[in-house]
Formats: C-alpha cells, structure tokens, sequence
C-alpha cells in the first residue's frame, strides 16, 4: 500500500473541493495478482516462474493477517483525509471499498474445472475444488477484515458519530452470482 502513498496517487483529478473519495486498496499489496494467475488461469508467473498456487496462497495469508496491513492501510486512509481536508473541505470523506469473494462455496461442480486457457499448456491445470475455493474466498474475507479494522481504527480520532471513514461491503450482493455458484457450461469449453 505504500505505493498508493505517492505522490501521483494522492493527486487524482479530485476537482476543486470534493466531498468525498472512494478507495480500493489492499489487493495489489497481498497478491491478487499471483492467486489469480497460478491458482485460478494455471499460468506462470514471469516475475516468479518457480512460484506455486500453494506458495502464493501462503504469501497472501501471511500478507493480510501481518498487523503491517492493518498498519499501511491506515496511513493510507489517513494520507487520503488529509489530502481532502486540505482543499478545505473539512468533513471529507472516505468510502474504502471491500472485495467480492470469487467462488461458491456451495456446489462441488467445479471441483474438475480449471479456468486455464486451452491454448496454454506450460503447467498442469489447478482446479478450483471446494477445498481451493474455500481458501481463496477466506482471503478475501481476511482482507475485507482488515480494511473494516483500519477504517474503525482511523474513526476512533473522531468524536461518536461524526465517522470519517466508512467500509463498504458489497460482498453480499455477490450472493448467487459467483463463479461455480450454478450448473452451467465448463468454462474450458470452447463454445463457452
């Protein structure tokens, strides 16, 4: 999260007095990225070519239950209010945004899935079992934990009920329209 503390992320073209700023941070920083391509594609990392879907799991655990988290997270929330106040808007607003998780934890239908692409076949398949949907998803509800505990955090400097910063949690509207959450075509099948 540090890198959305420069300078060029502080300075979106925010207008002359804006009321509010809504940020999405967090992902990036535990390795979305990484999950995505080795667990999710079955693709190599250029970057980690050695790396597994295993491996980055455990990297995006020990990333977002580290309290530096909580911490970076913080400071960005509190970076981004001064950043307001400073156009002398003195009751700006900060909405953080949560995460979606990906995958129903309902269904086994994709137990055999893979969303590999067909043409690559560098690697063998990793396949979103419960078991693998289920961890992926806990991430993100680790990270959407996280991001509330910093938001709550930064709102203690207020007096009650003059909350600054707020969490958004969109997550339930997921509900029923995540990946595997019904019978539908093998996402490998070319006529998908």
């Amino acid at each position: 999260m540090q890198k959305q503390l420069q300078p060029a992320y502080l300075r979106p073209p925010w207008g002359s007095r804006p009321e509010f700023v809504t940020v999405s941070m967090g992902g990036n920083d535990i390795g979305f990225k990484e999950l995505v391509m080795l667990c999710v594609y079955s693709i190599v990392n250029p970057t980690s070519p050695f790396m597994t879907c295993d491996d980055a799991i455990a990297r995006s655990q020990r990333l977002v239950n580290s309290p530096d988290f909580v911490n970076d997270a913080m400071n960005v929330i509190i970076a981004t209010l001064r950043q307001g106040t400073s156009r002398g808007v003195p009751n700006f607003k900060v909405y953080v945004t949560g995460y979606a998780q990906f995958f129903s934890e309902r269904t086994t239908q994709c137990n055999t899935v893979t969303f590999r692409p067909t043409w690559l076949r560098l690697r063998a398949p990793e396949y979103l079992t419960l078991s693998r949907r289920r961890t992926l998803n806990k991430i993100a509800r680790d990270l959407n934990a996280g991001l509330r505990q910093a938001v709550m955090r930064v709102n203690l400097g207020f007096p009650p009920n003059r909350n600054r910063v707020f969490f958004i949690d969109y997550d339930a509207q997921f509900s029923s329209h995540r990946f595997c959450d019904r019978i539908e075509p093998n996402p490998d099948d070319p006529q998908t």
